[in-house]
């Protein structure tokens, strides 16, 4: 599992531009979440399908930006 930290400077902090580190509780990483679902013989989510329906908008939203006009998602 791996723990972190994050730099914040959020709220009133903002105005000042006073920044303060916010520890973060430990999370398996995405290597120990993918054995965890092989050993278990089953689909953890997010699945790759997904991951690769998130992928299809974000690549739509590509091109309705580079047409200027809506798409929409196929399936």
């Amino acid at each position: 599992m791996m723990a972190g930290s994050l730099r914040t400077c959020l709220g009133a902090d903002a105005e000042t531009g006073t920044w303060s580190t916010v520890e973060c509780d430990p999370v398996p990483t995405n290597y120990q979440r993918f054995y965890e679902a092989v050993k278990a013989g089953k689909t953890m989510e997010p699945s790759f399908r997904h991951a690769t329906n998130l992928q299809k908008v974000l690549d739509l939203a590509t091109v309705t930006d580079t047409d200027r006009c809506e798409h929409q998602v196929d399936g």
